[in-house]
């Protein structure tokens, strides 16, 4: 039940709206651009009569038309109309107010008047200030009494003695005032019917402003618009936006000169506008563009020319990338052969920012690999030809190398002392650090360097101390251990006990037994 009366509410609301907007008589309707027009209903008007030919009727709230009696003139200011307009109609509207009852209808025409006149401000009087059937201003006389007009009929309505709107369609002659065909002096009518009586209307000065006389037109306007930008602009696009007051298509026409010459287009009506443009020319180039809207009627509008710039390019620095790798140099061991198995790696490594490590391989085995880029001191290797790689690595992953090829020979005394079989490694040296060579690179210490001849190193081995000796229980043998003296002084009482005592035992076995 509540929605019918939400409805029935509405119906109402709808129903006093439109009473008020019709029943106004110098309303404007617009929508897709179509205006409904009556302008104004206070035109220039006045009554010409042959029988007082220097009387005027300006202020006549009624004229009279009737047949080589009486003529009746008015003028229409167009001015009101919207500029760029396109008319579809146009009417003068008269309402009969009075008419001789014989029943007869008079056939009325519309002529155009081709000179300027004065209303004036008589009511049947000589006031010496505006048109009468004699004078056109006063004082100057018509061409040709009653009004100086053309013999060409714009228009004919028939009106009878009914109290009623009569209508003259004069759409042609209005848009040739409009477009300058003619100049606007206004109009005349009168009546060509014999024997018909006289007929009166409503003048612009009638008490009843309802029953004025009337000029409706019927017209599209082109639409309008406003708020021209351009936004989001950057090195190659930007956006261009605007308003119109009626639903219209898009249209930008843009070029590097105010001649423009490229056209972007949007055919959606909208009142809206955003058009986008693409593949520019960056760098503060200047772009000028005008834009344009289309509306329903084909009625369309261009605006004024602007313009935008570009952003400028800002080059930003490249970055210092590293792609220099560290320059690594084999010291030792040379390209020669050698007479023992403990070799020295010695080698020069440097780079142009920073060492991140350093690796060696032999024999393409396992990487032995040194976080300082140090040296390493007595490497065991076996009897045979070796190759050495030696790699370095920066903080930028860029690796340098170098690699050199060696022999290892052994005189027969050391195969003989070794029994034939190859020499087991007995440690390396971390060298203790590294200095920097002439070039500012890192450079592996120099005193891992074994510079001497061979002879002299294995003179040098058969003088050092060697490493005490354990005895193995599991295995019978011995192993070298690097333990300290107090360690070995330790071990070797202690097994000098367990032998006194399993001596002691096996010579009195009887003290091991229990009383």
């Amino acid at each position: 039940m509540k929605y019918i009366v939400y409805l029935l509410v509405l119906i109402v609301i709808i129903g006093g709206l439109s009473v008020i907007f019709l029943t106004d008589q110098n309303f404007t309707l617009t929508g897709a651009a179509i205006g409904l027009q009556t302008i104004p209903n206070t035109p220039k008007d006045a009554e010409l009569r042959s029988g007082t030919n220097k009387k005027n009727y300006g202020t006549s709230e009624e004229i009279d038309i009737d047949k080589n009696d009486r003529n009746s003139i008015f003028e229409f200011n167009l001015s009101s109309l919207p500029a760029n307009s396109t008319l579809s109609s146009a009417a003068m509207r008269l309402f009969i107010t009075d008419a001789t009852q014989d029943d007869k209808t008079a056939a009325i025409d519309v002529y155009r008047l081709t000179r300027e006149w004065a209303e004036g401000t008589g009511d049947g009087q000589k006031t010496n200030d505006g048109a009468t059937w004699k004078y056109y201003n006063n004082n100057d006389n018509w061409d040709n009494s009653g009004g100086d007009y053309d013999v060409f009929i714009w228009a004919t309505t028939g009106v009878t003695n009914e109290s009623n709107w009569y209508s003259w369609d004069i759409t042609h002659l209005v848009k040739s005032w409009y477009n300058g065909t003619y100049t606007n002096y206004g109009l005349l009518i009168l009546t060509e019917s014999n024997n018909v009586g006289r007929k009166t209307f409503a003048s612009s000065e009638n008490t009843n402003a309802s029953i004025r006389p009337q000029l409706v037109l019927n017209y599209s306007t082109p639409p309008i618009i406003s708020n021209v930008n351009s936004t989001l602009v950057e090195h190659t696009t930007a956006n261009i936006i605007w308003n119109t007051d009626d639903a219209s298509n898009s249209t930008v026409n843009y070029g590097l000169t105010t001649s423009l010459g490229t056209l972007t287009t949007n055919s959606t009506s909208v009142t809206s506008h955003n058009i986008g443009l693409a593949n520019l020319q960056d760098n503060l180039t200047t772009y000028y563009y005008q834009v344009m809207s289309c509306n329903s009627a084909s009625l369309c509008v261009e605006s004024s020319v602007y313009s935008f710039t570009t952003l400028q390019n800002i080059t930003e620095p490249e970055p210092n990338i590293d792609i220099t790798a560290p320059d690594v140099t084999i010291t030792s061991p040379e390209n020669i052969t050698f007479e023992t198995p403990l070799i020295n790696i010695n080698y020069i490594v440097s780079d142009d920012v920073q060492l991140d490590s350093c690796w060696y391989a032999l024999d393409n085995e396992e990487n032995v690999t040194s976080e300082s880029c140090s040296n390493w001191g007595n490497v065991t290797m076996s009897e045979s030809q070796h190759e050495l790689h030696i790699y370095a690595a920066d903080n930028s992953s860029n690796i340098g190398s170098d690699s050199i090829l060696f022999i290892i020979d052994l005189p027969e005394e050391q195969q003989e002392q070794s029994g034939g079989n190859p020499p087991q490694s007995i440690g390396s040296s971390g060298g203790g650090g590294s200095s920097t060579s002439e070039d500012g690179g890192l450079v592996a210490a120099s005193q891992l360097e074994i510079q001497s001849e061979q002879t002299d190193f294995v003179e040098k081995v058969s003088n050092e101390p060697q490493p005490a000796q354990n005895l193995d229980f599991l295995t019978g043998g011995f192993t070298v251990s690097n333990l300290s003296s107090p360690e070995t002084i330790g071990i070797s009482f202690a097994l000098l006990l367990v032998s006194i005592a399993a001596l002691l035992s096996y010579i009195h076995p009887e003290w091991l037994r229990c009383k």
